[in-house]
């Protein structure tokens, strides 16, 4: 089983919308990052199909002014929802729900919040 779905990336090589095909049993995944103006970021992006849905893993961390940040979320899809939304510019786009997240804030843990 395969199946095709449009996102919009962004990456090191600039960003708009590509079509991803996915295979059952198959992960993909994407990372860009580096130093920047205030620190260094990252993102690292993972889709595959498990049990029917398609799922998107996405983690960011991170260091700037303020200290370092990770985050975490991981969105699912029914494959046959794959096409229930047009965006504003006419793509059929996945019906994503949010099915966990989570962010880390070292300075505040650090500071006790």
């Amino acid at each position: 089983m395969s199946t095709k779905i449009w996102l919009y990336h962004f990456g090191s090589g600039g960003e708009g919308y590509v079509r991803l095909k996915l295979r059952a049993g198959e992960s993909l995944r994407v990372r860009h990052g580096g130093p920047d103006e205030e620190g260094w970021s990252s993102r690292c992006e993972g889709w595959k199909i498990e049990d029917g849905r398609i799922v998107n893993t996405v983690a960011t961390d991170g260091v700037d002014c303020d200290g370092r940040l990770s985050t975490f979320s991981r969105y699912e899809c029914d494959v046959a929802s794959r096409h229930a939304l047009v965006n504003d510019d006419g793509y059929l786009m996945p019906a994503w729900e949010v099915a966990d997240s989570g962010q880390w804030d070292y300075a505040a843990e650090i500071a006790g919040y």
